[in-house]
């Protein structure tokens, strides 16, 4: 039973978070959040004894990075977050210094709770190679909040997509070694995310 309603949280949680990272879905960055939220909950169900709230609290931190961005461009539209960097260049690099820090900093951050999260390993053999479509979710999200202008053209849409594919790597990357650590060792790692997350909120939020 756990399967089967894991396999249905976790497709139709990517599913509908790339519906609205591609732009087939036009909304705020919450509707992507919301399936994101989807799939933390399937990897949930099956998770080893013990690690069932990691990928909750991975997903958190991916919550937390999109806070951060729509402090930044006072908007949690994502198509507004995309015209704006579209304008004025990606969260990372617009001004003021310390704000485009603080958002560099929840953008590696997150990539690095993405890895930790993605590979993470599950029970059974439910869906053992989605992990590739959650994967490029979270890196379209990542990438759409801090290097995302809009793909109205080739060069634009090849920023957005190179950034995607950079973070969608490097969390591919963390993975596998990430879940050789202790789990206690993962927690604080992945809190330690979390905190430089809020910081960069904060940061956002005051600065900006």
């Amino acid at each position: 039973m756990s399967s089967s309603a894991a396999v249905a949280a976790r497709v139709a949680g990517a599913i509908g978070a790339l519906g609205y990272l591609v732009g087939v879905v036009d909304g705020p960055v919450i509707g992507a959040l919301a399936g994101l939220a989807l799939v933390a909950f399937g990897r949930g169900l099956l998770a080893p004894a013990g690690a069932e709230l990691l990928g909750p609290a991975c997903f958190g931190v991916l919550a937390g990075a999109a806070g951060s961005a729509a402090l930044r461009w006072g908007t949690l539209d994502l198509p507004e977050i995309q015209g704006a960097q579209g304008v004025l260049g990606p969260t990372v690099v617009v001004e003021p210094v310390s704000v485009a820090v603080m958002s560099g900093a929840a953008l590696v951050a997150s990539t690095l709770a993405l890895g930790i999260w993605i590979g993470e390993p599950e029970q059974g053999r439910s869906l053992t190679r989605w992990w590739w479509v959650e994967l490029a979710a979270g890196a379209l999200l990542l990438a759409t909040l801090f290097c995302g202008p809009p793909p109205s053209d080739l060069g634009q849409a090849g920023i957005w997509l190179g950034a995607a594919a950079a973070v969608g790597a490097l969390a591919a990357v963390i993975g596998p070694p990430a879940a050789k650590l202790r789990l206690g060792m993962r927690y604080s790692i992945v809190g330690l995310c979390a905190a430089v997350v809020a910081a960069a909120a904060v940061a956002s939020g005051t600065l900006s």
